[in-house]
């Protein structure tokens, strides 16, 4: 049996289309813009945007910077829902703007001080605790962490 005979000018036509297709393909993507990579939330950013998605009542993008993240990603959407009533209790108190007077990080923990005013008492600068987790910034600290992850799911429903 022969092998088949082939053209050996259109077999190169087409190893040379192929290279100049993926050549060009190449060149479009190394053109695209870059997404200009955001650099690591400070702890003081976390607290920020902890308590401003609270005020907005998004709780899951709320509690995913904190350590009770653990405690909601396995909730149900009807047992979210459930929880929902308290949420909302803890989101009215959450004043518009944070007022953050310091930050001190020592290793991977950090505090970041908070000026709440209660009333129509004096501000007072309150302690937020934080640790590093996973290479960023927690609300919260290693041993409440572990009762929330032993709580799991029923945590907010025993709190």
């Amino acid at each position: 049996m022969r092998p088949p005979v082939t053209n050996s000018r259109s077999v190169q036509s087409v190893v040379l289309m192929a290279l100049l297709l993926f050549s060009s393909a190449v060149l479009v993507v190394s053109q695209q813009p870059q997404q200009p990579r955001q650099p690591p939330r400070s702890p003081s950013d976390t607290v920020r945007e902890f308590y401003k998605a609270l005020r907005e009542k998004r709780f899951r993008e709320a509690f995913d910077l904190s350590i009770y993240k653990p405690a909601i990603d396995p909730l149900k959407p009807q047992e979210f829902e459930d929880l929902r009533p308290d949420f909302d209790k803890m989101a009215a108190v959450i004043p518009e703007v944070v007022n953050i007077t310091g930050e001190q990080i020592s290793g991977e923990a950090a505090t970041v001080f908070v000026k709440v005013k209660e009333g129509d008492g004096p501000e007072q600068a309150e302690p937020v605790t934080l640790m590093r987790s996973a290479g960023v910034w927690v609300i919260g600290d290693k041993e409440n962490l572990e009762v929330v992850k032993k709580a799991g799911k029923q945590f907010f429903f025993n709190a």
